[in-house]
């Protein structure tokens, strides 16, 4: 692929972005790298802007972290599914099973309309809410979008 005499000299998985305040925006400059949450700086994101007004309120933080991105959105999803497993069996009878259920039954699941990840489908075949990624780039010690959110395609295995 040539990535280094494109001037490529880092690309890495999820969480980069946390290795600036780490290795230094020296090192980091020019990297790429993947993840199924925004960033920081990704404030057209209702969620990001909600999330970062929340820790600077209550942490006194300036800088966002992506794990509370990871931790806002499996809360989000959390909760929802609860939501939708006590509409269907009451509280009462509100179960482990029931919430299972619930969580493989959403369908494009805006999270309340401020998630920080696209609309969550989950199903039995697809039993997890992480599904879209974005790809990144370090510059001047920000994290710059570099594409809309992508659904990877895994490599199947035969049997």
């Amino acid at each position: 692929m040539e990535l280094r005499q494109k001037g490529i000299k880092l690309c890495a998985y999820h969480g980069l972005g946390n290795m600036l305040a780490a290795a230094g925006e020296a090192a980091c400059e020019g990297g790429y790298y993947v993840d199924y949450v925004p960033t920081q700086w990704d404030t057209e994101i209702p969620g990001v802007k909600l999330l970062r007004e929340l820790v600077k309120r209550y942490r006194g933080w300036d800088r966002l972290d992506p794990t509370y991105m990871y931790g806002w959105a499996g809360t989000q999803v959390a909760v929802e599914s609860i939501s939708l497993a006590i509409e269907k069996v009451g509280y009462d009878n509100l179960s482990g099973r029931a919430i299972r259920d619930a969580l493989a039954s959403m369908v494009k699941n805006d999270l309340g309309g401020i998630g920080i990840i696209p609309p969550v489908t989950m199903s039995e075949e697809q039993p997890y809410f992480a599904v879209y990624l974005r790809i990144y780039r370090i510059q001047q010690g920000q994290t710059i979008v570099c594409s809309d959110w992508l659904k990877p395609v895994y490599p199947t295995t035969a049997g």
